[in-house]
């Protein structure tokens, strides 16, 4: 019934948020079922981290074929099919929203209203002129700070965070201990 459901829906935007939304399993059913064009035009309009889920999935040669017809197949995705899926890598979604800690918060809201392209933003993570975390705010500090407050000066130094190898159930504690939305990886 899924399947023939998922036939039905014209929008493959809205198809593919559907399939996203399933069972992995039942995701990985309906596209090894549809034929290898449909099923590329879906991923591609899914999230990253979504896709991954599915084609870590598919038999070796069939994600080969796949992930080299994908136009996100790139070093993000090949690096989240490097961990195993009940680990924090291959949980993690590399799509986040980061900023120089010396910008300022209209800066980074500037920033932010230019990126559609993000399932979803909890945090905005201040990084180091190298690219390394050194903090973290939430988006209703950015939103209440005067424009000109540098980010520095409104992120928490004390950041939780775990490395790709950390098992699922200990990320879960995490989260439900210090009550995260998100944690970085």
């Amino acid at each position: 019934e899924q399947k023939r459901l998922v036939r039905l829906i014209e929008d493959r935007d809205y198809a593919a948020e559907g399939i996203a939304q399933l069972d992995e399993q039942v995701a990985r059913a309906i596209l090894m079922n549809a034929d290898e064009e449909y099923m590329v035009d879906i991923l591609d309009r899914m999230e990253l981290d979504d896709v991954t889920d599915v084609v870590e999935s598919f038999p070796e040669e069939l994600r080969q074929r796949v992930i080299h017809q994908l136009e996100e197949t790139d070093e993000a995705m090949m690096g989240l099919l490097d961990w195993p899926s009940d680990t924090a890598g291959g949980l993690m979604n590399p799509d986040v929203f980061t900023m120089v800690q010396t910008a300022t918060c209209g800066e980074s809201i500037a920033a932010l209203q230019g990126r559609e392209d993000l399932e979803l933003i909890h945090y905005l993570y201040c990084v180091d002129a190298t690219g390394r975390l050194v903090g973290v705010t939430n988006l209703r500090a950015l939103l209440t700070h005067a424009p000109s407050t540098p980010l520095v000066k409104i992120m928490s130094q004390d950041v939780i965070q775990v490395t790709p190898e950390t098992d699922q159930e200990e990320v879960a504690r995490y989260v439900e201990r210090y009550d995260l939305l998100a944690v970085p990886v």
